[in-house]
């Protein structure tokens, strides 16, 4: 048992057609890692967590991609949002008018899809959003 051990270390690594196949299938496995490791991250994070990688950011940025909307056109109408107020603040202060109504309930569901991650509240502020920009100025 002790010959076979000196004789490994005395002799290294296998030669001839034994190392190549051995060399060719680490570069490929390592070729397949390279090219499949985001495949390969997204599944093990899905694994973990149960859901995908990206999904609470894009909640999160669809959110906030359709407030800046709402923002702009309620701008548009003379009515600006403080730097330091909240959203629930703003809808509040927006006084009573036509868009009251209508930004509180987009204020809603934008906290639901932003924190919640209540997908569905994506189209619900798509629709608030086209009301809120086809209001009078």
């Amino acid at each position: 048992m002790a010959g076979a051990w000196r004789q490994a270390a005395q002799g290294g690594w296998p030669r001839g057609p034994a190392r190549a196949a051995g060399a060719a299938a680490a570069l490929l496995l390592a070729g397949l890692a390279l090219v499949f490791r985001r495949r390969i991250a997204q599944a093990l994070v899905r694994r973990r967590t149960g859901r995908g990688p990206g999904e609470p950011a894009l909640a999160a940025h669809e959110a906030a991609r359709l407030y800046r909307r709402m923002l702009a056109a309620m701008h548009k109408r003379g009515v600006e949002k403080a730097a330091s107020q909240t959203a629930g603040e703003f809808a509040a202060g927006v006084g009573p008018s036509e868009a009251a109504a209508l930004v509180a309930e987009f204020t809603a569901a934008y906290h639901a899809l932003r924190y919640g991650q209540d997908h569905g509240q994506a189209a619900r502020m798509a629709v608030l959003l086209r009301q809120i920009e086809a209001l009078p100025r």
